[in-house]
């Protein structure tokens, strides 16, 4: 192997400009994939296509749609009452519904308008309002001619009893002048029939009551009568003739008025608060919703099209709803905020690129800083250049290839940074450790590459194996993070290597022996140090070695207490206005939150099928207490007064009567779908809500005749749960195997291969117990932490081992090998270790929460695995040293 390297080296030495013209090259092709980078923040990433919960949620926003946008208007009961509110609302209902991938819209004006075409549930609705206030103001939302029609109407409908009861009262209302004059009137009528009749008075009384009993007769007389009395009196009958309807008169008459009665947006103040609020000035029951903390705020919910759940949909959805409310212009009296997970997701986008811009500057600034204090070598600055190069090769496949951009990925970035500067330094290192020897350029790169390729290159063969051992989840998000950290270091190596070896080159061939920096001195304090570190652990191994096992065994031993958050909201930034106006909303309506389940059937409509969907709902409620409350078609229904014991055709003519953007979430068309929702309590852990799902789950799963799946957004959160943390165990137990099969097939020496396992497992124990005393849950990014563990520490130990290996070589005792070893490889991969710091520190720079805290456990993580190395490991190799091998403790090199 070293052979090929060597080869590898001359070929680089000697066509340095043609390899580097190849990468520049390459690296202009591939940096054409950066714009076809797509990113994924939404559930798909926590569950694989091929499961069946994620093709039920397909199903399910193919016929209900995806997550709703929501409007809240805030303001005092008086502005959000009032005309002017119900004009804008219906008006920014009228923009939405035009807005691309907005299915319909929910508001308290399109359900009131449905509700009124339907007579008998708006009565119904309307039990509880003060009706006479009602009658009085819509009354004065009439017309003239509106009233005139419905008083012409009541005033036909009369029958000849009722007629009369009205011509008494109205005798009764007649002031002392009407009497006299209406006296006067018929004393003129007497004297009238008496000249007729010849002075015949019985036979004059009798003409004048044959004239008023015909109809010209009675005719007459009411217009004697209503031309003398004035308007009060004749608003006074009109009322009067309304209270003694009978039932029969009075329905026809309120169905003549609610045809009258105008649309919500059109209704005046005074009358939409009759409508609104019941007889104690409360908002009514069917309302609340709409109108949270009883009137102070009105809600208006969006349904989305099934295409919300792509992120770019919902950037331009976000953006075409908020143009929308602005040009709405809102009662100034109003406040509107848009909130929903469709507007998170959309502003997410634009903070992941604003915080991988922030990762990239402050991963820079701590790489200069960290190379300029740590590593005093030449041109120390190229291996951080020549990082930048892997960056964009890595994105750039990533669009190639079709690897989505998501919360993990995204942190591949300063991963990469560290992880490529570490290879570079080790390189830059070796190659200045020998250039200062030889002062042959040639020989310099030859000897560097036969020595480091392989050293390098075992590390990054089993750190990418450990990689894919992220594959072994079950969640995608975790398998796209393991590959692109995979491709992240392939690329890292090869063009360090290329870069570092390929630059000196060019530099350094003329350079005579009088240009070579001379050493001062050629042992390092740190060397030293490091030197005095190793003898120290060596007198101490098995103590050292119980007091590591002892550790890492309880933090196993706390792994199971520690729990898993895959809730959007607590990873991204919590100021991201579209988050703080989510949890205003849910602050102020409750719980948002919803188990929800697909149910199939041939017919859900049917009767006997409505009442078991309704018995299940209602048994589901009673039998778990975070369960608040169920929604679904057959519940709807009932509340709506519907009877399970209706004919078909009735059930079927009560559904297609509830409002359009209410049935469309609840059933679909041909009535062989519908949803069944438990709304649950949101302030209960993940844990909590994800046993209660597969309760629910179990409970309904054995219905006949009717399919019920679990399926929708949360739901799927809730499977991500258990996709994050399957078979977390099998990735350790893999990648460990993997360390030792590689390592025993490079090597032929089992004590060479099981060297690296203990250090490693022992971080790996120090890792959860890190989690556990901080009381931080696991997230998508640190759940894959014993991956990254295991891809970062293998490559310290394997760079100690492989030196350890040649100072053997030279005929050096095991003691004068470890101390050798520790001492000039430990200067380098602390150097290189801090580098991989200083990339898990910028990530602490982001404003995202699941980054922040992924970053400083991998600071952790990499602190552990670098002191493990430098002192868990030499305390290993000594306790199963060869024995033959001569050499002291006490007497070396560097005392």
């Amino acid at each position: 192997m070293k052979k090929l390297f060597g080869r590898f080296g001359r070929s680089i030495h000697r066509h340095a400009k043609v390899w580097i013209t190849a990468i520049v090259l390459i690296t202009i092709f591939l940096t054409f994939g950066l714009p076809k980078i797509q990113m994924k923040m939404g559930n798909d990433v926590f569950v694989s296509p091929g499961r069946a919960i994620y093709q039920n949620s397909q199903t399910y926003q193919k016929h209900f749609g995806g997550d709703s946008l929501y409007v809240l208007l805030n303001g005092p009961r008086k502005n959000i009452l009032n005309h002017k509110t119900m004009q804008d609302i219906a008006r920014f209902s009228h923009k939405a519904n035009h807005v691309k991938n907005i299915k319909n819209t929910t508001s308290v004006v399109n359900l009131v308008n449905s509700e009124l075409k339907n007579k008998q549930s708006s009565q119904a609705n309307m039990s509880n309002v003060n009706r006479a206030k009602l009658k009085k103001d819509l009354l004065s939302s009439m017309s003239k001619a509106q009233k005139a029609k419905l008083a012409k109407q009541a005033q036909a409908s009369l029958t000849s009893a009722q007629k009369a009861q009205v011509q008494q009262y109205t005798l009764t209302i007649l002031t002392p002048a009407q009497k006299q004059k209406m006296q006067a009137l018929q004393q003129a009528a007497m004297a009238q029939a008496m000249q007729k009749t010849g002075g015949n008075q019985q036979m004059a009384q009798m003409a004048v009551a044959s004239a008023s009993q015909s109809p010209a007769g009675k005719q007459k007389q009411q217009a004697m009568v209503a031309k003398a009395l004035n308007s009060g009196q004749k608003a006074k009958i009109k009322a009067y003739a309304m209270t003694i309807l009978n039932p029969a008169q009075q329905k026809a008459l309120q169905g003549s008025a609610a045809k009258s009665i105008p649309k919500v947006q059109n209704m005046s103040t005074p009358l939409l608060r009759d409508i609104f609020l019941d007889k104690n000035g409360n908002i009514q029951k069917p309302l609340k919703l709409l109108f949270p903390r009883n009137g102070r705020h009105a809600l208006m919910v969006l349904n989305t099209s099934s295409k919300s759940s792509d992120m770019s949909v919902d950037v331009q959805l976000s953006n075409d709803v908020k143009n929308a409310m602005k040009k709405t212009h809102f009662n100034s009296g109003v406040t509107t905020k848009l909130a929903g997970t469709p507007h998170i997701l959309g502003q997410v986008n634009a903070e992941v690129i604003k915080n991988m811009g922030i990762m990239l500057i402050f991963a820079v600034i701590l790489m200069v800083l960290i190379l300029a204090l740590v590593f005093p070598v030449r041109r120390r600055i190229l291996p951080l250049l020549f990082v930048l190069i892997c960056l964009d090769d890595t994105f750039g496949i990533m669009g190639w290839v079709g690897l989505p951009l998501t919360l993990a990925t995204m942190a591949t970035l300063p991963i990469i940074i560290g992880l490529g500067t570490d290879f570079g330094v080790q390189f830059l290192n070796r190659y200045e450790e020998e250039f200062k020897k030889r002062h042959d350029s040639t020989k310099s790169i030859e000897v560097s590459i036969e020595n480091m390729g392989p050293a390098v290159g075992i590390a990054l063969i089993v750190m990418t194996l450990s990689f894919l051992t992220m594959f072994l989840s079950k969640a995608p998000l975790m398998q796209k993070f393991g590959m692109t950290l995979a491709i992240g270091v392939v690329i890292s190596y090869f063009i360090e290597m290329i870069m570092i070896f390929g630059t000196v080159s060019l530099r350094d061939a003329k350079m005579t022996d009088r240009k070579v920096p001379k050493n001062k001195s050629k042992v390092t304090p740190l060397s030293r140090l490091l030197a005095r570190y190793a003898g120290f652990v060596m007198r101490h191994a098995w103590p050292v070695l119980i007091i590591g096992l002892i550790l890492g065994a309880v933090g196993f031993s706390t792994e199971p207490k520690i729990g898993v958050d895959t809730q959007l909201t607590h990873m991204i930034p919590q100021n991201m206005s579209s988050l703080v106006n989510t949890r205003y909303l849910q602050h102020k309506i409750g719980s948002t939150m919803y188990i929800t389940y697909l149910v199939k059937d041939h017919h859900v409509t049917n009767p006997k099928d409505m009442q078991r969907l309704y018995n299940l709902g209602q048994h589901e409620e009673h039998k778990y207490t975070n369960v608040k409350g169920v929604t679904s078609v057959a519940t709807t229904y009932k509340k709506s007064n519907g009877k399970f014991t209706a004919s078909q055709s009735k059930i079927n003519s009560t559904i297609n009567k509830l409002p359009k953007s209410v049935r469309q979430t609840l059933i679909n068309k041909p009535h062989t779908y519908a949803t069944l929702q438990f709304k649950v309590n949101q302030n209960s852990p993940s844990k909590d809500q994800l046993h209660l799902m597969n309760n629910i789950s179990h409970d309904l799963r054995n219905e006949k005749g009717m399919t019920i799946r679990s399926a929708g957004t949360q739901n799927m959160m809730f499977q991500g749960i258990k996709n994050m943390t399957a078979n977390r165990d099998l990735i350790i137990v893999v990648g460990l195997l993997i360390i030792f099969v590689v390592l025993f097939l490079v090597y032929r020496n089992w004590r060479l291969a099981i060297f690296p396992i203990v250090p490693i497992m022992i971080v790996l124990g120090l890792s959860p117990l890190t989690l556990f005393l901080m009381h931080t849950s696991y997230n998508p990014l640190t759940v894959s932490l014993s991956a990254l563990v295991l891809g970062i520490g293998i490559e310290f130990t394997i760079l100690i081992m492989e030196r350890y290996r040649e100072e053997l070589a030279k005929g050096n005792g095991s003691e004068t090998a470890i101390t050798r070893a520790i001492s000039y490889v430990g200067q380098a991969i602390t150097a290189s270790g801090l580098t991989v710091i200083g990339g898990f520190v910028a990530i602490m720079f982001s404003s995202f929460p699941v980054l922040k805290s992924f970053g400083m456990i991998t600071v952790l993580d990499t602190a552990y695995a670098l002191i493990s190395a430098l002192t868990i490991l030499p305390a290993f190799m000594y306790v199963l040293r060869k024995r033959y091998h001569k050499g002291s403790i006490k007497k070396n090199h560097f005392e």
